[in-house]
Parts: structure tokens; C-alpha cells; sequence
């Protein structure tokens, strides 16, 4: 078991698919890789071998990544539950949206994206209101932020709540209503009203976009259907 945390890869790579291959006969060792003692290498391995079983003990080892303190076993976990759609990580991804680290964020929005669940798009609206402040210079995100930007605008297209979306068309955050807009116009059946949307574009707001020359908006633009703005 302790080859998990063996310095060289290829002894690490051969542990996990050798304890992957044990299915739920080796869920109870990796338990005890995950306890609070163990190194950030070896409950990092663990997880990802209990990601090849699948059992619902294995998804219990999961889910104890999502709350350790190093970001990387957390992104780790994060994407293992979103793999695996896991419908009871949904509560632990949803505090994940405010976590310091940017990369935990982003891959919390995308899980909660393809889980699934419509209770998670009030957090993904507060989400979107903590996105840090422009630069005052270019009036625009940094790239890190612009990516998380994009997973949370795409995890409410693929939850598919129009209801839920559209209270952030009412949202005092310029980003958030934007957001609100293309999450609208991309999603089955979202009933994007074109008058409500033409007034959101005319108002007078610093980060307001036009839809032919904004990039994010051309990127969400669907080939297969036709799309609101054309």
C-alpha cells in the first residue's frame, strides 16, 4: 500500500492499477490512505484508484478528498465526482464555488454542470458575483478569472434551468446578467425573450457586449441551431 507514495511514477502508476484491479476488495486500504496522517501524494493515488471502482464505498473515499486542506487531492476529487455524476457531492461541490483556489472553482462549476442538479444554480449565480473586480486599465478579467467565467456560464446551459437562469438577468452584477443571457440563449428551451435581451444590451453598463464582436458570446454561439442573435 505504501507504493502509492513510492517516489517514482512508474511504481505509483502500477500500484493504482494493481489495487484498481481489486475492485471493492481494496476500498478498506484505500480508506486508510485518505486518513489525515497520510501524505498529499498518496491520498492524491488513492483517489484516483478509488475513481476506477465502481462502488459506493469508493465514492465515500472520493468524497473525503473534496475536503482536505491541499487544493490538488481536492481537484482530484473533483473530478472524479463529476465522472461519476455523483448526486451527493453536490452539497461539498457547491461550497467549492467559494473556495480560494481558482482551479478548484472551475472544476466545481463543470461538475455541477454535468451532475446536473437545479439546486445548484443559486450558488453558481453567487458564483459568478465574486468574480474578481476589472482591471482598471483594460476593464476586463484576468484570464484565470475569464476562464472560470466561461464554466460557470456553461454549467447553467447544461442544467438546463431556464427558471433558475433567469434570475440573473434581475442581478445588480453586470457579469452575472451576462452570464444570465448566454446561458439563456444556449440552452434547450430557454425562452430568451429578444425584447428583454435588446434592453440588457442598450443599457448603460461598462461590461454590456454586442453580439458580433464579443468573443465569448461568438464562442457560445451554437452551428446547429440558430441562435438569437443571427
Amino acid at each position: 500500500m505504501n507504493l502509492l507514495d513510492d517516489p517514482r511514477p512508474a511504481v505509483q502508476h502500477r500500484a493504482i492499477e494493481t489495487l484498481a484491479g481489486k475492485d471493492e476488495g481494496a476500498i478498506a486500504l484505500l480508506a486508510q490512505m485518505v486518513a489525515p496522517d497520510r501524505s498529499v501524494n498518496a491520498r492524491r493515488n488513492a483517489v484516483w484508484t478509488a475513481t476506477r471502482i465502481d462502488h459506493p464505498a469508493a465514492r465515500v473515499v472520493i468524497a473525503a478528498g473534496l475536503l482536505y486542506p491541499d487544493e490538488t487531492v481536492r481537484q482530484v476529487a473533483i473530478h472524479a465526482v463529476s465522472l461519476r455524476r455523483d448526486q451527493e457531492t453536490v452539497p461539498a461541490l457547491v461550497l467549492l464555488l467559494h473556495n480560494p483556489s481558482l482551479q478548484n472553482r472551475r472544476a466545481a462549476a463543470e461538475a455541477l454542470g454535468r451532475i446536473g442538479d437545479r439546486a445548484a444554480v443559486p450558488e453558481l449565480l453567487k458564483a459568478l458575483g465574486e468574480l474578481s473586480a476589472p482591471d482598471r486599465t483594460l476593464g476586463e478579467l484576468s484570464a484565470p478569472d475569464r476562464t472560470l467565467e466561461h464554466s460557470l456560464t456553461y454549467a447553467f446551459i447544461e442544467i438546463g434551468d431556464p427558471r433558475g437562469a433567469a434570475k440573473g438577468l434581475r442581478n445588480a452584477g453586470s457579469r452575472t446578467r451576462r452570464a444570465a443571457l448566454v446561458a439563456l440563449d444556449q440552452m434547450n428551451g430557454g425562452g430568451l425573450d429578444p425584447v428583454q435581451a435588446a434592453a440588457l444590451l442598450t443599457a448603460s453598463d461598462p461590461h454590456r457586449f454586442h453580439p458580433r464582436t464579443d468573443p465569448d458570446l461568438a464562442a457560445h454561439n451554437s452551428p446547429s441551431r440558430p441562435s438569437l442573435w443571427k
